[in-house]
């Protein structure tokens, strides 16, 4: 949020939408989010109307999501290109 002011209110909805969620298993995440994928054994979220994107890692046996990254979408876009060149 301090490096994003703008997606202050999107990630405050997420924060309350995951906390609420606890999802076991990601098909729980995906009747929370109906925009939430997965790549690189990471979860991705839109954020924001497809703004940003959240990159997490999400532990459902333990019910902990770690937020590894937060990116505008051209940043995704080229954090996307880097990883899957490293493959």
């Amino acid at each position: 949020m301090e490096k994003y002011p703008d997606s202050r209110t999107a990630l405050l909805d997420w924060i309350t939408k995951i906390k609420a969620a606890r999802p076991a298993h990601f098909h729980d995440l995906r009747e929370v989010f109906n925009s939430v994928d997965v790549a690189y054994d990471l979860t991705i979220f839109d954020i924001g109307g497809n703004n940003y994107r959240l990159i997490a890692d999400v532990s459902y046996a333990v019910g902990h999501v770690y937020i590894k990254e937060f990116f505008t979408h051209a940043e995704y876009t080229q954090w996307n290109k880097a990883m899957r060149s490293k493959k």
